[in-house]
């Protein structure tokens, strides 16, 4: 039985046309429009409603392997390939199995007439809805093949962006770590073997030996009410924090941690600002960026700001009116940027070019941190072993004067 379909092609001419036609399914559509050179971009069933049960398994995908996706499909498209075939052959490749399902999904949802973004939208939180507003309005705009290009140039720009952050914060965090590690080795194991050294030789003590000796008897005495803080703490921490109960206050903290808080802040910029240029250059609503950049970013603090930022916008402030307010976040370079951006009409550009502007901060900022505490923390941790060391064999060196 014929049914109507909605559909948008590119002509040979490069130009998007829309129309409604009868046939017996999409795929229908899709023939038709090949044998009158048309490049098939959306073939929706009219009036078609998508089931409730979602045909993904709702897993977050590999970063990596979606990378490569958007990459592959957007080629594929951009050499005229149809939708459905492209992913077909994508399913050959290298991916996972769980990868594999979700492209099954996508086939069969647009083979029963949906468009690409729609067949997304199904996936139960597998694409979100930054990825699935782009795809959207790429199709709408015959610019699939670029969106996904833009998308897959995101995600590699947010990952390296993502990674150097994580490595800045991660060394120090590793380092003293380490150093806890090594303390109480050494206040567990080595020190309490001098201490059987010096009681058999009935020596007394100097200050510093005798200070270190108690600190291990204290340290063995309590060693599981110390570890139990040691492991517990970051445990309870996590707990309360992913339960609401105190992520305001900490995400809010988090900005203003000496030196790491100001590297936290330029990488949330960063991320706002890509974000955003992307979805304003492909026609996403200001508003609508706006909640959808809130939606990737973790900091809950920091989307409180963007709440407020976007309630104004909706009453029609400009976008540099609200960041003013919040001045303490937001530099006054910032500001002037997207202030400029707004006059000229280029604000995708402009936002594009604080990006860019943020993220070579971030790897600077990281590296000097990296190079600052590297030397500091070899440093005290040297000296804390020194101490101990020297503490141990400071006897040993007074028995060795006496004898001789």
């Amino acid at each position: 039985m014929a049914a109507k379909f909605k559909f948008s092609a590119k002509s040979p001419n490069g130009k998007v046309i829309k129309g409604v036609v009868l046939a017996n399914s999409s795929n229908e559509v899709k023939a038709k429009l090949r044998s009158k050179s048309f490049q098939p971009i959306s073939v929706k069933a009219v009036g078609v409603k998508s089931p409730g049960v979602s045909i993904f398994s709702g897993k977050k995908l590999n970063n990596k392997e979606f990378q490569v996706f958007l990459r592959q499909l957007s080629t594929m498209i951009k050499a005229g390939v149809p939708i459905v075939d492209s992913l077909n052959s994508l399913k050959q490749s290298a991916f996972s199995k769980q990868f594999v399902k979700v492209l099954d999904g996508l086939v069969e949802s647009i083979a029963s007439g949906l468009s690409l973004s729609d067949s997304m939208k199904k996936s139960d939180g597998v694409f979100g809805p930054m990825v699935i507003n782009l795809v959207r309005a790429g199709e709408e705009g015959g610019v699939l093949d670029e969106v996904l290009d833009r998308l897959a140039l995101f995600y590699e720009k947010r990952q390296k962006l993502k990674n150097k952050v994580k490595g800045a914060l991660i060394y120090p965090v590793t380092t003293v770590f380490v150093a806890i590690f090594v303390m109480s080795a050494m206040l567990i194991f080595v020190v309490p073997k001098f201490k059987e050294i010096f009681e058999s030789q009935g020596q007394e003590l100097p200050a510093i030996t005798q200070f270190v000796v108690n600190l291990s008897e204290n340290f063995m005495n309590n060693t599981i009410p110390i570890f139990s803080v040691i492991i517990g703490g970051p445990v309870i921490f996590l707990i309360l924090y992913r339960s609401g109960a105190i992520t305001f206050p900490v995400d809010k903290f988090v900005f203003k941690i000496p030196l790491f808080g100001d590297l936290i802040k330029r990488g949330s910029l960063a991320r706002l600002c890509r974000t955003l240029s992307v979805l304003l250059k492909s026609g996403v609503r200001l508003n609508e960026s706006l909640e959808i950049s809130k939606k990737t970013i973790e900091n809950v603090y920091f989307q409180k700001i963007l709440d407020s930022v976007k309630d104004d916008i909706v009453v029609g402030k400009p976008f540099s009116s609200p960041l003013k307010k919040h001045s303490s976040f937001f530099p006054s370079l910032a500001v002037q940027m997207v202030s400029t951006g707004e006059k000229t009409g280029n604000l995708d550009t402009m936002l594009e070019s604080m990006a860019d502007f943020y993220e070579d901060e971030v790897e600077a900022t990281a590296d000097q941190l990296t190079s600052l505490l590297e030397p500091m923390i070899i440093v005290v941790l040297g000296g804390m072993i020194g101490f101990l060391v020297v503490s141990m064999f400071m006897p040993i060196f007074q028995l060795g004067s006496a004898v001789g």
